[in-house]
C-alpha cells in the first residue's frame, strides 16, 4: 500500500498533508493484494501535487482489506480512505493525476468513506487493465464510495479502460455500491474517455446529482458494448444543467443504460433535467 508514500491511521497522522510534491513511476506489484500505487492515505490531504506513471497489480484473484468486495490493484495513483471512526474526510485538491495504471479499479484515483473531496484536479490519461472481474464498477480515472462525496471543477479526460471488467460497471467515474446520499459531481469536463459498459459514468451507488458538467467525446471499448452512463440498481440519480454530446455508444443505448431491481423504492433511477 503506498508504493511512494503511505500514511497510517491514529494521533497527528490524521492531520496530514502532502503538498506540492511529485510522485513518479512508482510500482505496487504482488500476488497479495495491492492499492495506491503512489500515494496510500487514511484521512489525508494530498493538495498541488502530480502523481504520474505509478502503477498498482495483484497478479490473483486473491480477496483481502477492505472487504469481500474489494480486491487488490485499485488506486494506481492516489488511494485515500476514511472510515467510520476517522475524524477527518480525505481531500484531493489541484492535484494532476496522469498516466497511471491499475488492474482492478480506478487507475487514476480511489476515494472512500463519506464527506470525501476531489476539486479542482486533472486526471488524464490513466489505463485500467483489468486482470480479473471487477465488483461493482472500475473507474478508470475515479472511483468514489461514501456519502456527501463532492466532485467540483476537474478535468477528467482521456483515460481508458483496455478489456470488459465486468457486466456491473465501469466508466471513467465509478460511484461504488451503497448509499452515496448528498453526492455531487459539478462543474467538471467529462471528455474523451475509452471504457467498457460506460465510457463516462457508472452508478452502483444512490444518490447521486451530475451538475453543470460537460460529458463530451467519450466512446466504447473496441467491441465492448457500452453506454456513456450506466446506472445498473442505482437510485434517484439526477443530471442537472449539463451539456452531453458528442459521445458514441455500443448495443446498450448510445446515451444510457439503466436498470432498476422491482425491490427498490426510489422514484426513478436516473433523471435528466434542464440538459
Amino acid at each position: 500500500r503506498g508504493g511512494g508514500i503511505w500514511i497510517g491511521v491514529g494521533g497527528a497522522a490524521y492531520r496530514t498533508v502532502v503538498s506540492n510534491c511529485s510522485i513518479r513511476a512508482y510500482c505496487d506489484q504482488s500476488t497479495y493484494p495491492q492499492v495506491g500505487g503512489g500515494i496510500f492515505g487514511y484521512s489525508a490531504t494530498v493538495e498541488d501535487c502530480m502523481v504520474s506513471h505509478c502503477f498498482v497489480s495483484n497478479t490473483s484473484n486473491a480477496v483481502d482489506w477492505p472487504s469481500s468486495k474489494h480486491r487488490g490493484g485499485f488506486g494506481g495513483g492516489v488511494s485515500l480512505h476514511r472510515y467510520s471512526d476517522e475524524p477527518l474526510p480525505v481531500v484531493l485538491r489541484n492535484c494532476l493525476i496522469v498516466e497511471n495504471e491499475a488492474s482492478y479499479q480506478s487507475a487514476g484515483a480511489y476515494c472512500s468513506g463519506d464527506d470525501a473531496l476531489v476539486e479542482g484536479c486533472k486526471i488524464v490519461g490513466n489505463v485500467l487493465r483489468p486482470l480479473q472481474s471487477t465488483y461493482s464498477g472500475a473507474g478508470s480515472a475515479l472511483c468514489l464510495n461514501g456519502k456527501r462525496t463532492i466532485v467540483r471543477n476537474c478535468q477528467i479526460v482521456s483515460n481508458v479502460t483496455v478489456a470488459a471488467v465486468s457486466s456491473s460497471g465501469g466508466g471513467s467515474v465509478a460511484y461504488l455500491n451503497g448509499d452515496q446520499s448528498g453526492s455531487i459531481l459539478q462543474d467538471t469536463l467529462i471528455a474523451d474517455n475509452v471504457g467498457a459498459y460506460a465510457s463516462g459514468i457508472s452508478f452502483l451507488g444512490t444518490g447521486v446529482m451530475v451538475s453543470n458538467c460537460v460529458i463530451r467525446g467519450n466512446k466504447p471499448t473496441t467491441g465492448i458494448d457500452a453506454s456513456v452512463i450506466y446506472s445498473y440498481c442505482a437510485n434517484e440519480c439526477l443530471f442537472a444543467d449539463c451539456w452531453l454530446t458528442d459521445n458514441l455508444g455500443a448495443g446498450f443505448g448510445a446515451l444510457l443504460s439503466s436498470y432498476q431491481s422491482a425491490s427498490q423504492t426510489g422514484a426513478y433511477s436516473v433523471k435528466f433535467r434542464n440538459c
